[in-house]
């Protein structure tokens, strides 16, 4: 998924979520139905692990705390799951999210993958953390 959010991406979302073990979360601007950003989230073996993605925040709506507020609620809804581990990636040089993700208690796996974004393959860094209570 990228930014604008289209209804056809957010459709094609929500038809293979379920299947994929996937909830969406779209935020929208108050008094409106105009998306503002996104998360999803993913059971992976068997419910042990919760992987956080597609965080997307409208990029003119950036640096004004939107970003920390979607990522504490992608984490609320993650430990809610019950899962032992939440995981998500960041994209290298993504240095104001990596700070987001390190000062809420993901640490660097140390694993990397690449990702296609736009016909280019970009590094992404692989992160996770123990859910609350459930060291």
């Amino acid at each position: 998924m990228s930014w604008p959010l289209t209804l056809a991406a957010l459709q094609d979302t929500l038809s293979s979520g379920p299947r994929l073990g996937r909830t969406s979360w779209t935020a929208v601007r108050s008094g409106s139905d105009t998306p503002v950003g996104h998360f999803s989230l993913t059971l992976l073996d068997g419910g042990r692990t919760v992987r956080i993605g597609r965080i997307l925040l409208d990029p003119r709506l950036r640096n004004q705390g939107l970003g920390l507020q979607l990522i504490r609620s992608a984490i609320s809804a993650a430990d809610a799951t019950g899962a032992k581990t939440q995981t998500l990636a960041v994209l290298e040089g993504n240095d104001r999210a990596a700070h987001i993700y390190l000062s809420h208690g993901f640490e660097p796996t140390g694993e990397t993958t690449v990702v296609p974004v736009e016909g280019v393959g970009w590094t992404s860094i692989e992160m996770s953390r123990p859910a609350p209570g459930r060291l």
